[in-house]
C-alpha cells in the first residue's frame, strides 16, 4: 500500500499489527510481514454443524486444490501487491510443497475437503511435525466463506484425531490476517506467543 505523506505524518502514523512501514520519496509503503502466528487447541470431539459434504482428499486432485487455493487467496492480505499470475504460480507451488513434504509430513488420511453439488469449495490439509499434527492450509472459496465450512472441516479433523488418541492440534494464521485470527479464536484456538509476534 503506497500513501503520500510527510515524514512528520509518517512518524506518528499508527501501523496495524503485523504490517511493515517504510518511507521514501514522500510516500509511506505499508506491507504485511511474512510471519505466521502459531495457535493450538485441545483435541475433543466436535459436532459438525454444517451440512456440507465432507470427503477424503482422495476425492479430488492437486490441480483442483491449486485452483481452489487461487480462488481463495487471490484477493487476500497474504498476496497484496501480487499479480494474478503470481498468485496462480504460488497456488501451484503451495500445493506441490504440501504433497512434497516441504511443510511437514503430509497426512492424506486426515486431510478433508468440502463439496456442494459436486463442486469443491473447501479444503483442510494436515501435516505432521515433531510437536504434533497441524492444520497446514485451510481454505474456502470466497462465495462460501463465513458459512461454517472451515469450522466443519476442522471439526471433522478433530474427531479423527480424538479417535487416534491425540491431545493437541496445531494451526497457524498470517499475522496480518485479522479475519483468520478471529476465526481461530472463535473456534477455540489459543495463541502460542513468540518473540516476533510480541515485537
Amino acid at each position: 500500500l503506497k500513501t503520500q505523506m510527510t515524514w512528520e505524518e509518517f512518524e506518528i502514523a499508527e501501523i496495524p499489527l503485523g504490517w511493515k512501514a517504510e518511507y521514501w520519496d514522500g510516500h509511506a509503503y505499508i506491507t504485511p510481514r511474512e510471519h505466521g502466528v502459531m495457535m493450538k487447541i485441545a483435541v475433543e470431539p466436535r459436532e459438525i454443524k454444517n451440512s456440507v459434504e465432507i470427503k477424503p482428499i482422495s476425492a479430488t486432485t492437486p490441480e483442483n486444490l491449486s485452483k481452489l487455493f487461487y480462488s481463495s487467496f487471490v484477493k487476500s492480505i497474504e498476496y497484496i501487491g501480487r499479480t494474478k499470475y503470481g498468485v496462480k504460480k504460488s497456488s501451484i507451488k503451495e500445493i506441490e510443497s504440501f504433497f512434497g513434504g516441504k511443510r511437514g509430513i503430509p497426512q492424506p488420511d486426515l486431510c478433508k475437503i468440502a463439496f456442494t453439488t459436486d463442486k469443491l469449495i473447501g479444503a483442510c490439509l494436515i501435516s505432521k511435525y515433531q510437536y504434533g499434527f497441524k492444520d497446514e492450509i485451510l481454505f474456502v472459496h470466497p462465495k462460501h466463506q463465513r458459512k461454517g465450512i472451515g469450522s466443519a472441516l476442522v471439526a471433522s479433523v478433530l474427531n479423527d484425531l480424538h479417535n487416534l488418541g491425540e491431545n493437541v492440534f496445531w494451526s497457524e494464521h498470517h499475522i496480518s490476517n485479522e479475519l483468520s485470527a478471529s476465526w481461530h479464536r472463535k473456534f477455540g484456538f489459543v495463541e502460542v506467543t513468540d518473540l516476533m509476534t510480541l515485537q
